[in-house]
């Protein structure tokens, strides 16, 4: 082969050149590195789209971790509000336990006061109503220093006045009333509504064995209060609980009664009888026939054992008496026959029947001894005796049945004619399941079965049974086998009502889901403040008001939100608060967080939070209250400048010309040398003089009426209204006659009828006006009205759309604390009513 000059080209098996194998190798590594970046690429985009989806992740787990740390605030805040709930019906329930009976009036009188301030409201009441003479009377009540309030109002206050209105009513579960006008007229209920200057009042019936048998009321006088459901259903259970406790009060007084019975019984009894104290160990009582029969006194009787003056021969020693007692205790009962002998040495022989039962808490064994000495002459005595150990079970609360083998009844306690208001001896002989309810009877015979083969371990089972008069109510039921007792021979069943107890837990579940959001659906803003003026709670109005959020708030004092020239008044009033130093709402101005000021009233109370003394501070805004103030101030200042117009303008044009005219004649006089001009000239002045005077009293009347100062308001208006002599008719209707009530009074309505009158002059074209004026127990009514063509269609009753004359007669009513209103009638006239207290 023949060599080349340069270099070698050579070539593998296809024919490539090595430079041809090289070229087409950077080709193909180009295309890989430019494959490696569109990946890269892509890779980027990828990782991009990652990062932007794990942000957007992020930001929804920050947003559900807000909205969950908020609801956990909420649900703690509605757990808060229960717990408080919770304690108070707990505390008013459990207050009436045991409660002694004269002493149950005082203590509803009290929880009526707790109520009133958990609710904010300003006074309550419960009524009674008597079934036998067809009244009802006020038996509690509770009101405000500040309320005025009179019980006599409803002192055997008769029915009929409130039954109509009552019966009409669709719904009888509440009536909520906002002005008198919600209750039926001429009743004792209306007259105190309308004297107490009540806002809103809400009244609901109480029933007792489907009965109607009172009202419980609460009512607010400073403001029209809203009754939220809330609110009625803890109103309803405390007015269930004071109704049960008066029930139980007349029901002690009823044991009381029977107490004092028994004891007549107990003392004027032939048969012996000791009360035995089992854990002491001696007797604690006995009647005056076992003295005679032992012919000891009481004090030697008690504190004695049982068988003190037992007889020393064998078997009837102090050894054979204990055995006795442990029978009885064991049984229940025990009958012997006992030799004793008396203070004298005599031995008598005696039937002693012992009987364990519990009275008072205690355990106490009941002897009654019965002298068969005379052969045992004891027929009767057993019978009298059986009558007298059934009494002692009257008095239990508890039912208790005994059942037989087929579960028919065969006894029953007085107790159980008392619950379940069946007959005496009504349920004896008839099967126990046959008032079992349908749906009970499962969880019932599964339980008896239990019993009946005595693997029961005593367990309480609850269950329905039916009232004699069809309703349910829930038994609470332990059952014991002593079919092999003779004395027994059955199945004793012990039972109690536990209805109520359900009917409190269901309430107070219900009460948990309904009073979740009282905090937050205040209309009113509210906080929690530290000691050291920290912001620990707020509600939702407190964020509205400020604009600052939860969180913002937990991080900020109170103090930052009130403006520098206020500021140290409020401090000042809330650390006198912390020092259990009442102080009274202080006015001030609050910074939002948008830096707009608007004033502010806060209120503030001394409570204990989380075991640590705070306040808590409602917020209330009084913008439109500060306006209003603004424009009475405006009107009175109007006012008088008006007025000092008027005296300035009639002291110009009445008295003015009148004065000139005398100068002019006067001088005359000095030229009037004529006698007939002379005369004249007198007789001119003479007149002119009359003139002046009478303007002269005209004056003095508009400022200071002397007709009112010495007569009083109706003889005023009368000489006014005679005075004017108009073609316009006024009538005048009155029974205030020569009463007097304070000079202010008595001016401030005269110069709003004058206003009123010279209005319908002015404006209202009207041919009659109508005044009616008129004393209604502690109050004065004034009803004004015309037949002119009324206010202009585009009128609503605002003071800010009045004119200047309403507006002072607005001004006038409540510096007398009355109240007032406007109606318009257009275009048949105009009304004008107001209502003014008064004393008596």
């Amino acid at each position: 082969m023949q060599k080349t000059e340069g270099t070698s080209m050579k070539k593998d098996h296809n024919g490539n050149s090595r430079i041809e194998r090289i070229s087409r190798g950077i080709k193909d590594r180009t295309y890989e590195i430019k494959t490696l970046n569109e990946q890269l690429t892509l890779a980027n985009e990828e990782l991009k789209i990652t990062n932007e989806e794990l942000n957007e992740y992020k930001k929804q787990l920050e947003e559900l971790v807000s909205i969950r740390t908020h609801e956990l605030q909420k649900k703690e805040q509605s757990l808060k509000y229960k717990n408080t709930l919770e304690k108070l019906i707990t505390e008013i329930s459990t207050r009436f336990f045991d409660l002694a009976p004269e002493r149950v009036s005082e203590n509803i009188d009290i929880a009526l006061g707790e109520i009133c301030g958990f609710i904010k409201a300003d006074a309550a009441f419960l009524l009674e109503m008597s079934q036998v003479d067809n009244q009802y009377s006020m038996v509690n009540s509770w009101n405000k220093k500040t309320v005025s309030w009179n019980k006599e109002y409803f002192d055997n206050a008769p029915f009929e006045d409130i039954a109509q209105w009552y019966s009409s009513k669709k719904d009888k579960d509440q009536f909520i009333i906002h002005s008198k006008d919600d209750l039926p007229d001429n009743s004792f209920i209306r007259a105190d509504f309308s004297h107490s200057g009540n806002k809103s009042m809400i009244i609901i019936p109480i029933l007792f064995q489907e009965k109607l048998i009172g009202f419980v009321g609460f009512s607010s006088v400073k403001s029209k209060h809203v009754w939220n459901p809330d609110e009625i259903s803890l109103i309803r259970i405390t007015g269930e609980i004071f109704v049960n406790a008066l029930k139980r009060k007349a029901a002690e007084k009823i044991l009381i009664e029977s107490e004092r019975n028994y004891r007549e019984i107990f003392n004027a009894t032939n048969e012996a009888i000791f009360i035995y104290d089992i854990r002491q160990a001696k007797i604690i009582d006995v009647n005056p026939a076992a003295l005679r029969l032992y012919g000891i006194t009481h004090e030697e009787a008690v504190n004695q054992s049982l068988f003190s003056y037992s007889e020393k021969i064998s078997g009837f020693n102090y050894e054979g008496a204990k055995e006795k007692i442990q029978q009885a205790i064991q049984t229940g009962t025990a009958e012997f026959e006992w030799l004793i002998y008396t203070k004298s040495g005599e031995t008598r022989w005696v039937e002693i029947s012992l009987k364990s039962t519990e009275i008072a808490g205690d355990w106490r064994i009941i002897a009654v001894m019965r002298d068969i000495s005379e052969r045992k002459k004891s027929q009767t005595l057993i019978a009298q005796s059986e009558e007298r150990f059934r009494s002692i079970i009257q008095y239990l609360t508890d039912i208790i049945w005994i059942i037989d083998k087929k579960i028919t009844i065969s006894y029953e306690s007085p107790s159980s004619w008392q619950v379940l208001g069946y007959p005496p001896g009504y349920l004896i002989g008839r099967n126990g399941l046959d008032i079992i309810h349908p749906d009970d009877m499962t969880v019932v015979m599964k339980e008896l079965k239990e019993v009946f083969d005595k693997v029961n371990d005593h367990l309480p089972t609850e269950f329905r049974v039916r009232h004699a008069n069809g309703s349910w109510i829930s038994l609470e039921v332990i059952a014991n086998n002593m079919l092999e007792h003779p004395a027994i021979e059955g199945i004793v069943i012990t039972g109690r009502d536990v209805t109520e107890r359900n009917r409190v837990e269901k309430a107070l579940r219900i009460s948990e889901s309904k009073f979740r959001n009282i905090f937050n659906n205040s209309t009113d803003a509210i906080a929690i403040v530290g000691a050291n003026y920290s912001l620990l709670e707020v509600n939702e109005e407190f964020m509205n008001l400020t604009g600052f959020t939860p969180e913002e708030s937990r991080k900020m004092k109170l103090t930052e939100i009130i403006t520098d020239s206020y500021l140290p008044i409020v401090v000042d009033k809330m650390m006198r608060i912390f020092q259990n130093d009442y102080q009274p709402a202080v006015e001030c101005e609050i910074a939002s967080k948008s830096k707009e000021v608007f004033p502010a009233e806060i209120n503030s109370k001394l409570i204990e939070y989380e075991g640590d003394h705070v306040l808590i501070s409602v917020i209330r805004n009084i913008t439109e209250r500060r306006f209003m103030e603004n424009r009475i101030l405006d009107t009175i200042i109007s006012t008088e400048e008006q007025e000092r117009e008027k005296f300035a303008r009639n002291l110009h044009d009445d008295l003015g010309p009148l004065l000139s005219s005398i100068k002019m004649y006067v001088n005359s006089l000095d030229s009037a040398i004529d006698k007939k001009k002379h005369d004249f000239v007198i007789a001119q002045l003479k007149k002119i003089i009359t003139e002046v005077i009478q303007s002269t009293k005209e004056l003095s009347n508009d400022l200071s009426p002397h007709v009112l100062i010495n007569y009083g308001l109706l003889a005023a208006l009368e000489w006014f209204i005679n005075q004017l002599k108009l073609p316009v008719s006024i009538s005048l209707e009155s029974n205030l006659k020569e009463e007097r009530y304070p000079s202010s009074v008595e001016l401030s309505m005269y110069r709003i009828i004058k206003e009123l009158i010279n209005n319908t002059l002015k404006h209202a074209q009207a041919s009659h006006i109508h005044i009616k004026l008129h004393r209604i127990l502690k109050k004065v009514h004034l009803i004004y009205s015309d037949d002119g063509i009324g206010f202009k269609e585009s009128w609503n009753d605002n003071i800010v759309s009045m004119g200047m004359g309403m507006s002072n007669i607005i001004s006038r009513s409540r510096l007398i604390n009355a109240t007032s209103k406007f109606f318009n009638n257009a275009p048949h006239g105009m009304s004008f009513e107001m209502e003014i207290p008064v004393e008596q």
